[in-house]
């Protein structure tokens, strides 16, 4: 047996080991390009909504996905992190600070969208993203309940309580505001509800003569 049929038979024996080789790197190389595209769907269709989990948890797992040497990734991540270090910049001027971070992540879905071979341009990005109206004052709500939540919780602010009736004269109402002072004063209040319309505020000591 010659040199050429030692060959062929080394050929026909390492053949399945090598295919089966080249078919698990083409599998690994689908599945990299499908958690990619996954990836730039969720920033895509939450890129009106920043705040959200979905948003949030996407960009933390672009340095995982986007790792590769060749130049589209390294154009990601160039992107990714000059998103991600403005996004820990200060806000003193928000409306600018707003309108740069739109820029820097609409740059970030631009680089994102050509290394998986689509030709989205960055206006298109900009204009064509969706975000009602009414979501944005849910959202400013939910802000201005967690901001003031917090306030009154670290003792910055306080709850405004307010004592009114149609019935009641004015030094009744101012009676009742005295005796909320000094029950505020010991710490302690318990609220004792007789009706529906009448609420009663006892103070811890006066609570065993209720």
């Amino acid at each position: 047996m010659d040199f050429t049929d030692s060959l062929t038979i080394a050929a026909i024996l390492l053949a399945p080991v090598v295919a089966l080789q080249v078919s698990a790197l083409l599998e690994r190389r689908r599945e990299k390009r499908q958690r990619r595209f996954r990836l730039f769907r969720t920033l895509m269709a939450t890129r009106a909504y920043n705040l959200s989990q979905d948003h949030v948890r996407a960009l933390n797992t672009i340095d995982v996905e986007f790792d590769g040497k060749d130049r589209k990734s390294q154009e990601v991540l160039r992107a990714w992190n000059a998103y991600h270090d403005h996004l820990g910049t200060s806000r003193d001027n928000v409306e600018s600070w707003s309108i740069y971070r739109q820029d820097l992540l609409i740059e970030l879905l631009y680089r994102m969208g050509k290394s998986l071979g689509y030709d989205f341009d960055k206006t298109s990005i900009k204009r064509t993203s969706y975000f009602p109206n009414g979501h944005v004052d849910m959202e400013d709500d939910q802000l201005a309940i967690r901001r003031g939540l917090a306030q009154i919780l670290s003792g910055d602010s306080y709850l405004p309580i307010q004592f009114y009736s149609d019935e009641e004269s004015e030094s009744d109402a101012a009676s009742k505001i005295g005796q909320v002072e000094e029950f505020l004063k010991s710490g302690k209040i318990r609220i004792e509800i007789i009706n529906s319309q009448d609420i009663v505020l006892l103070s811890e000591a006066k609570s065993d003569h209720a």
